[in-house]
């Protein structure tokens, strides 16, 4: 005799997802891209004081 709790219905398996990646690239990608500009502009700026001269 089998007993009632003994038998289970199927359980539907849940559909294979593809891992998260890549979400923080864009977070990543905007930090460098600030770093980039700040360095051009202190770049930019320290050449240009730099050449400055005064002849009197």
């Amino acid at each position: 005799m089998i007993r009632a709790s003994a038998i289970r219905s199927p359980s539907p398996t849940p559909a294979p997802q593809l891992p998260v990646t890549g979400s923080n690239v864009p977070l990543i990608s905007g930090i460098g891209g600030g770093l980039v500009v700040i360095g051009a502009v202190l770049f930019l700026t320290y050449r240009r004081r730099r050449n400055i001269k005064f002849v009197a």
